[in-house]
This record gives C-alpha cells, structure tokens and sequence, in this order.
C-alpha cells in the first residue's frame, strides 16, 4: 500500500494540520522528505518528495510560490508542507489556485511542530514500506523461481504471475505469445500486441500507445545481451507500479532460465537426432532394430515412411568470414534463428515432422498422412518468407526428395534432395525451391552410379565442342543448346540469340566441321541433348 499524505494526516504527530489547496492529489506516494529554506531547490526536487517549509526564501514573492508549485507539479513531487505564522500568514489566491489545477497538496502544519517530530515518522514509515517492498519481493522472487525449480514452463510462470498480481499476463518469445493467464474477457489479444512498440525497452516500462486496448507494463527477456521476448502485465494500477516492475523483472528472470533450458534441451536434442541421422545415412549401425530404438528415445519414429526436404544457407561461409574476429558467434546466432523459423512454419501447418541439423544445413522429414498433403511448394514458401523477414542478409534454398519407405527410403530421399538442390542451384540459381520430382531426365542421369561412364559419354558427343569454345572464345554449345531448345526453327533460335540468321548458319557450319555431325541431322538431336543435360551434372 502506498504511502501517500491521506495516511500521513491520519497520523498523531500532524494533528492540527490542515490542507489549503490541492486536495485532490492526497493520494501521491511520498518517496522522499525533506526542508526547503532556499529559493533554488529546483534541481533538487526528486518523484514522490514531500518538502517542509516556513517559506522564509520566498515570502514575499508570490511569483517564486507559484513557481515552486509548478516545480513539485514538473518533479511529480507529492506535496508541500508549510508553516504559516511566521513568515507568511496566508496562501496567495493565486498559489492557491494554481495548487487546485495541479492538484498538488499544500498543507498547513502546526508551527509549533519541530521538522524533526515529523520528518522522523516519515522516514521510518518509508523506510518500513521499502523493507516490505523488498520481503515482497523476495518472496514473488523465491515464488517464480520455485516454478521453474519444479519443472514448469512458460504457462506455470504466466499463472504464477497472474495469481500475484490479480492481472492478465501474457509471455512473448520473440514476437510470438506462448503463454496467457487471467484473460477473461480480454480484448483481441494479437491485435493489442499488435499495437505494442518494444524497441528500445531495457527495463521494465509502461506501455503508452494510441490504439491500445489495455494498460500495459512489459519487462524485456534478455539472455546473453539479447532481448528474446517480454513479459506482460495488463490493466494494472499506477499505484502500485513499483511492486509490478519488480514482479515483471522477476517473471522475466525466470523465462529467460526457461528459454535457456528449452534452448539446451533443443540443442541436445538436434545434436543426438543429427548423429543418429549421419550414422542412418553412413550405414554405420548394427542393426535397424538398434537405430529405431536409439530414434524412438527422442520421439522419432523411423518405421514411417518420410520425405526429406533439405534446407541450406547458400551464403553461410561469408558469415564465418565476415564475422570471424567473434569466434563463430554470429553465424551460430543464425543458424539458431534457422531452425526456430522452420519450427514455427512447419508447426503453422500442423505437420508431422522431425527436424534434423547437420552441420549448418537443415533436414526436414516430413511424415506421410492420410489427408490430402499440403503442397512442398506452399511449406518451403513460407519458411523462405520469415527468413527473408527475420534475417534479409541471408539466402536460403530448399529441394524435396521424394517419400520412400523405412531407412534405406529416408537415405535415398536425402541423396535426391541433396541432388536436386546441386542442381538446381546451377540450372534455376534465382529459385530457391526445387523438387527432385520436376528434374525430368536428369532423375535417370543422377541414378547413374558411374560417372566416368556419364564424362565418357559427354567427351565423346560434346567435349570437342567446348575445347573448341575455350579455345577461340565462341558459342558453339550455348548456339547448339538453344537450336535444339526450340527444335530447329532457325528464327526463333537466332532472336533468342540476339543474332542474324546468317550468323547461326555459320555457327551450324562451325559445330559440324568441329563434331563432324550435322547439328540439323534430328536423329542426333538426342544424344546432344543428354551430353547438354550430364554437362549440368557434372560441371
């Protein structure tokens, strides 16, 4: 309960006093106590202070009165106490007046009361009600800790905090409520934190935005230097801000030791799920009986049938380099970031799914429901989207494999999606989605184990052409890929070229005597075709 001038009156040492103007602000917390015999105590003023005065410095200047009452008023000072007598018999109508706008108290104290026999009362009332305020908040402190101690989570913390304060609490990590409490009857919750502004809050503050529904106080969720979420408070008082503050700063104390263990717990977990995939893919266990149970002690269930998605940074090494001098720091920070976003993605659509890091690239097994699948397309889409969001410094790509039963089929689902985005990085570089199910013929080449056998057959059909590029700094491949891409119409091929149809004659000319085959010749058009195509693959 705050101390404030109604109690204070209430009290044996000021009886006699008397309040002249101002009454309605008898409600300010007094905070400090103090005497005022100087004019310039201005700079001295501090929120909550009750000043005494015989108005000796100011006594015959209206002016320097209504002055220092505006003072308290800037300072939200808690009031004036003032022995008239002596100096000054009466209250100026215009000190007065101005105390009534204000609605600064003024009272008049007894003259035969010494400072003294009030200003110790005070102290000590002061002095007790902050000894309370810090047992009170020892105890919320030992309350919320106990929370976490036991266990709980973000919503235990949330309803302890709303059992101590009699107010709606909400926790934000990141931008995203994951727990409220006392919220009945609450306006449209994502629409108030919709209008909240937490840029810049370092300490716990009140909240003031045009548009917003509900009072608020909001405490930032700092782990390690950075603010990861906040805590709310809605609808509380004023009067007791400070003992909310302290709550606040507490709840937010102990969600950043629960986000810290949810993050070590995360991190353990992705650990062991990466090094059970790199032995699945390695082939390295004893028995499938032996992964499957290794998987199921981490709620992954290896005799579903899965589609492996593959999620990559494209530009991850400029990140080791440009942050070098910070010991890996930065680049962790976003891959950390990765796997949040492509959590909540895939959570958005409710999707049953395992999410595997390896290495600074991402594994998404994506468990085969009954209902109608929701497209690769529109998955991969949004996790592109919030990463653009959250991190525009960063390209991601992404390829889908194809679903395949048991084990072997998630191996040979990550092989293709690993393929697939090998090559599609280098034929569609500007899209960051690709699905090993739209590569047409490459899907045969890339079953082709051999590879000497797949160069073999390049160098014979086509390698003589690129020698002769290199060489002599022509198109003779670039020429016979677009002759080909439209089926030999020499027109369409020449616009697409940016060249006269003479020109793509005597480049035709050129491949013949080069390759001793009539590029024109339809029945050789296939098997320039497949060298184009292993040309992809391979270089």
């Amino acid at each position: 309960m705050a101390l404030n001038l109604h109690k204070i009156l209430e009290l044996d040492f000021l009886q006699g006093a008397k309040v002249l103007a101002g009454d309605k602000g008898l409600d300010r917390e007094i905070k400090y106590i103090d005497v005022l015999e100087v004019p310039d105590i201005k700079n001295w003023l501090n929120p909550g202070i009750f000043l005494l005065t015989t108005a000796y410095a100011i006594k015959n200047n209206p002016s320097a009165q209504t002055d220092l009452i505006r003072s308290l008023h800037e300072a939200k000072g808690a009031g004036l106490g003032i022995k008239l007598g002596r100096f000054i018999k009466d209250l100026p109508p215009e000190v007065t007046a101005l105390a009534n706008e204000l609605e600064i108290p003024v009272i008049a104290i007894p003259k035969e009361v010494p400072y003294i026999d009030i200003m110790m009362p005070i102290f000590n009332l002061i002095l007790d009600k902050k000894e309370n305020l810090l047992q009170r908040s020892e105890q919320i402190h030992q309350e919320l800790t106990a929370v976490v101690l036991k266990g709980g989570g973000f919503g235990e913390i949330a309803s302890s905090l709303h059992a101590i304060t009699g107010f709606p609490v909400c926790i934000l990590v990141g931008e995203n409520p994951v727990s409220f409490a006392g919220g009945e009857g609450f306006p449209d919750l994502e629409e108030t934190i919709s209008c909240l502004e937490f840029k810049g809050i370092k300490n716990p503050s009140r909240l003031k935005k045009e548009g917003l529904h509900a009072p608020c106080l909001a405490a930032p969720i700092i782990v390690d230097g950075e603010t990861l979420g906040h805590v709310l408070l809605f609808f509380c008082e004023e009067k007791q801000e400070q003992l909310f503050f302290l709550a606040l700063e507490h709840a937010a104390t102990v969600a950043a030791l629960e986000i810290m263990k949810e993050r070590a717990i995360t991190e353990t977990q992705v650990k062991l799920q990466g090094d059970i995939f790199e032995v699945l893919l390695t082939g390295s266990y004893q028995s499938e009986n032996t992964l499957r149970r290794r998987a199921a002690y981490l709620d992954w269930n290896l005799d579903q049938d899965y589609q492996v998605l593959l999620l990559e940074v494209d530009n991850i090494e400029d990140y080791y380099l440009a942050h070098a001098g910070e010991g890996g720091t930065k680049a962790q920070e976003i891959i950390r970031e990765i796997h949040a976003i492509a959590t909540r993605a895939l959570d958005y659509f409710r999707l049953d799914y395992t999410l595997v890091r390896r290495s600074d690239s991402f594994i998404i097994l994506l468990g085969k429901k009954e209902k109608p699948p929701i497209a690769l397309e529109k998955i991969s889409g949004k996790i592109l989207l919030q990463a653009k969001n959250k991190l525009p410094e960063v390209s991601l790509s992404i390829a889908a494999g194809r679903f395949h039963p048991g084990i072997e089929g998630i191996k040979k689902g990550f092989f293709e999606a690993r393929e697939a985005l090998k090559l599609g990085r280098k034929l569609q570089p500007r899209e960051k989605f690709y699905n090993f199910a739209d590569l047409g013929i490459y899907k045969l080449l890339l079953q082709v184990g051999d590879l000497a056998e797949l160069k073999s057959f390049f160098q014979e059909e086509l390698g003589r052409l690129i020698d002769y590029d290199k060489k002599h700094n022509s198109e003779l491949i670039k020429t016979l890929e677009i002759f080909l891409q439209y089926q030999g119409n020499k027109q369409q091929a020449a616009r697409e070229l940016h060249i006269h149809r003479n020109t793509l004659n005597y480049r035709l000319q050129r491949i013949e005597e080069v390759l001793g085959i009539n590029p024109e010749d339809s029945n050789k058009w296939l098997e320039f075709i497949l060298g184009l195509k292993i040309s992809r693959i391979l270089y």
